[in-house]
């Protein structure tokens, strides 16, 4: 549902912005409107990795399906690094040849319209995404919030031009309009390919030691080695914990199982958890008798 919502309005607020380049001429206009295209199309294949990540995990991916959010992420970065060059080599003309603008009152209103409606959208995506789990939905919703700056710059500039008379003005905004979606694309392709990659999630291993510390089980303790591996909305974490050497495996194994659940709930996770037994030098094992000798 969020990414059709995404979609939809995407589409529109494109319409809107092309409507404002064609009635100004303004090369920062049609940056802000080639950055939009962007969001359309990324929100189109973001509706498609929502869809394949709530496939239920199976046979073939025992994880689930999740990470091909992260592959929306990064495809929607490289789309915008794109669009950014082709905005700079737009840019570049303008301000070499500055193009005539026209109508610039009534083009600012209806862009300054798409921008407000860009800001209401991208913090509902934020706050969706978080509240799902979703990169794809969270790096959307970040690139509708960089496209709502970059329609303000582009406004800013042609406030300026009117006010000053520069027409190459209008290229220069244009110009670092690329500049920031160069930057813009850039960070969104390198976390997603951090999330491809199972870089460390230090917040979230926090967030389990934390988890293990509130729920504190009589014998367990020494929590080390976390390892987590996130696809998607499903987590896969695995630890270490210490138990008396004393213990038998089935009540080792019963108890790390009630840690387990009581972790989970704790630490609010979604998929699974697997913790190692080490031995724990605190309880020394029962000493064995000596076998007589015969």
């Amino acid at each position: 549902m969020p990414g059709v919502v995404s979609l939809v309005m995407g589409t529109l607020i494109l319409a809107a912005k092309l409507v404002a380049w064609r009635l100004t001429g303004s090369a920062a206009l049609l940056a802000d409107a080639l950055e939009s295209i962007v969001n359309v199309v990324a929100a189109g294949f973001a509706v498609v990795a929502l869809h394949v990540s709530a496939i239920p995990a199976d046979s073939n991916h025992p994880y689930g399906h999740g990470k091909i959010e992260l592959l929306s992420a990064a495809f929607e970065g490289g789309l915008v690094l794109a669009a950014a060059l082709a905005i700079v080599v737009s840019a570049v003309r303008a301000m070499v040849l500055p193009p005539p603008l026209r109508e610039l009152d009534v083009g600012m209103a209806v862009s300054a319209g798409a921008a407000v409606a860009n800001l209401l959208l991208g913090i509902w995506l934020i706050r969706q995404g978080r509240h799902l789990g979703s990169a794809a939905l969270v790096a959307d919703g970040h690139h509708v919030m960089s496209d709502v700056w970059t329609t303000v710059g582009a406004l800013a500039g042609l406030g300026l031009v009117l006010a000053s008379g520069m027409r190459w003005v209008d290229g220069l905004v244009a110009l670092l309009v690329g500049l920031w979606l160069t930057a813009t694309g850039g960070r969104l392709v390198k976390e997603a390919l951090d999330g491809l990659m199972d870089r460390e999630d230090p917040e979230l291993v926090k967030r389990i030691q934390a988890a293990f510390d509130a729920v504190r089980m009589p014998d367990i303790h020494g929590l080390h080695d976390v390892k987590a591996i996130r696809s998607g909305t499903h987590l896969h974490v695995d630890a270490h914990v210490y138990v008396p050497a004393s213990w038998s495996v089935a009540r080792a194994h019963e108890a790390t199982q009630q840690l387990v659940a009581a972790l989970k709930r704790e630490a609010g996770l979604n998929g699974e958890v697997v913790l190692h037994l080490d031995p724990s030098t605190d309880v020394p094992a029962p000493r064995v008798p000596d076998t007589p000798s015969a």
